[in-house]
């Protein structure tokens, strides 16, 4: 153990001082860098809901405004995010962070071809990969896009597999999605959507050896937009979906559970004078069963929301709205409250953005959403809501310089009670639990720099704290598992040679609690990734890319140790 927190720190170590190297390389290019169209705060009302669908970076909706405000559903969207770097809040270890276990990067590549204001003219498009490298990692995907009359359709499919480096790195997974919108009438318009996907992955315990999990996950759903006149509109949704899933040695079940859920929200809004008014509803039911006892659970999260926005000077814009919210499980009584909710956005000039936003209420996520954050966890979990008390988050952006954007943020929520992992130690499945009254606190600080024409940089630092009540912890050790100390992600982009990139992507993690009121930490470690694309006419890209570069022992859930350094090398094709 003293060895590899000894390699760990030189990783780290190392990690920062080539990054300090890369963006000081690139600095040393005389050319005038370009103006930077960098987007300050900006107030956004519709947000489509967190999902759990692939990211295809080839969608038209990955380009948003820089702040996006989901004051109904209490989070913020950064559009780094997304599209760069920074990661959402809060973080544990998200599926759509850029840190997670290293087979995941690929299905976001930054190469994927993508539909943009500039392809606006392109009736159809389609594309394909394929990637191979250690540990016999195979990577494959393939994708069409096409317009229609009233409407377009895009369809994709994906495989990954690898025989990782230890028994719970071994993995595969695969899948097909679709999508079709359609203007259904002049003032109508359709969406409806598919996926689903199968999934292994091998795994190990303490008492149990050999154990490998499978199963498959799939959801369809369909919206429907309705403008009633040039300045209201209506949207009714419906989706629905599930998974199967079981863990299981060579010789005998050892456990099997099925996740059902269905969701139906809508929306209406309208201008009255200088104040937008929207009327929001939604209603989510979970139904989960455990069939080694035949345990079954039933919870259900609603609400009816009234949200006004308004344009209160050039350059301050403002909301304030509140939902009545219920929600309910087999084995709790049945909860209600009202959950105001409201927002500021200030925008100075072409310069200096600041929002505010300041939120309450409850949170549910089904058991298909927890096993998209956590591959590992048992069968059995808490399934009602969180809930919180307040929350209250200041974020600021400054254009310093024409090529240079500054960041900041500042969160903390007083929850009446969270959710968070811990392994069991006999069957080593990361087990879900709950804690009263934490208080969690995060600053984001960051940079985003076009340090010449051909050289971007793009660097955070998310510092992390929470507070416990004292009567049920010890203050000296008291902390929530898997929240690290801090966190440092930091990416360059560099064009070699025209249309060859080497982008080198970097992430400095913290310590972290492993259980709670525990001494035990998990490490800190560096990661590093380094990506070589080069495009030959404009149809083919070769593809070389260096994972875990530094071959860091690390570890994202405890007792799991994730794969060392590989190489992989691949091609990719647009027509």
């Amino acid at each position: 153990m003293a060895n590899n927190r000894d390699k760990n720190k030189q990783n780290i170590l190392i990690t920062i001082l080539l990054l300090v190297f890369l963006g000081m390389a690139g600095a040393q290019d005389k050319a005038v860098p370009p103006p930077t169209k960098i987007q300050l705060p900006s107030d956004t009302t519709k947000a489509a809901p967190r999902s759990d669908k692939k990211i295809d970076a080839d969608k038209p909706a990955m380009e948003l405004p820089d702040v996006l405000i989901k004051g109904q559903d209490r989070a913020i969207r950064d559009v780094e995010a997304k599209k760069d770097l920074q990661p959402e809040s809060p973080t544990l270890v998200q599926p759509d962070s850029p840190y997670e276990p290293v087979f995941a990067w690929f299905q976001k590549d930054v190469t994927k071809p993508k539909l943009t204001d500039e392809s606006g003219g392109l009736q159809k498009m389609t594309w394909g990969s394929l990637q191979g490298g250690g540990y016999t990692t195979v990577i494959a995907d393939a994708g069409h896009w096409q317009k229609i009359d009233l409407g377009s359709y895009r369809a994709y499919g994906w495989v990954d597999r690898s025989s990782g480096q230890y028994n719970n790195s071994a993995f595969a997974q695969g899948g097909i999605s679709g999508e079709i919108n359609y203007e259904m009438a002049p003032q109508v318009t359709g969406n409806a959507f598919a996926q689903y996907e199968l999934f292994s992955r091998g795994m190990h315990g303490a008492a149990i050896s050999n154990m490998k999990r499978s199963g498959s996950t799939g959801r369809f759903g369909a919206n429907l937009q309705y403008d009633v006149t040039k300045i209201s509109g209506a949207t009714v949704g419906f989706e629905m979906g599930g998974t199967g899933m079981r863990s299981d040695t060579s010789s005998a079940l050892y456990d099997k559970s099925n996740d059902f859920w269905y969701n139906i929200n809508f929306n209406y809004s309208t201008q009255l004078g200088r104040i937008q008014l929207t009327a929001s509803g939604k209603f989510i039911r979970d139904a989960f069963k455990l069939e080694q006892d035949s345990v079954s659970s039933k919870s259900s999260m609603g609400g009816i929301g009234l949200e006004a926005f308004s344009k209160v000077s050039n350059t301050v814009t403002a909301a304030l709205g509140v939902n009545f919210e219920m929600t309910t499980a087999d084995y709790m009584k049945q909860k209600s409250r009202p959950s105001p909710y409201g927002r500021i956005n200030i925008i100075s000039g072409n310069e200096i953005g600041l929002t505010a936003l300041f939120s309450s209420g409850y949170d549910y996520r089904t058991f298909s959403d927890w096993r998209m954050e956590n591959p590992y966890l048992a069968h059995a979990i808490p399934l009602h809501a969180a809930e919180d008390k307040f929350a209250l988050r200041v974020e600021a952006g400054y254009q310093m310089l024409s090529f240079l954007k500054m960041s900041g943020s500042f969160s903390r929520s007083w929850k009446e009670n969270m959710f968070f992992w811990q392994a069991d130690p006999v069957t080593q499945f990361i087990n879900l639990y709950e804690i009263q009254d934490p208080e969690l606190t995060e600053i984001h600080l960051g940079l985003i720099a076009q340090v010449n024409e051909r050289t971007r940089l793009q660097a955070f630092y998310i510092g992390y704290s929470d507070k416990i009540d004292k009567e049920i912890s010890i203050p000296e050790i008291n902390g929530i598992p898997y929240r690290p100390d801090f966190r440092l992600p930091v990416r360059a982009t560099i064009e070699l040679l025209p249309d060859m990139i080497l982008t080198v992507e970097a992430d400095v993690y913290g310590e972290r609690r492993s259980r709670f009121n525990s001494e035990d930490r998990l490490p800190a470690f560096g990661l590093m990734h380094v990506n070589l694309s080069k495009t030959f006419s404009e149809k083919y890209t070769a593809l070389f890319s260096v994972r875990n570069l530094l071959d860091s022992d690390y570890v994202l859930w405890e007792n799991y140790p994730e794969t060392g350094v590989y190489i992989l090398l691949g091609l990719r094709a647009k027509l």
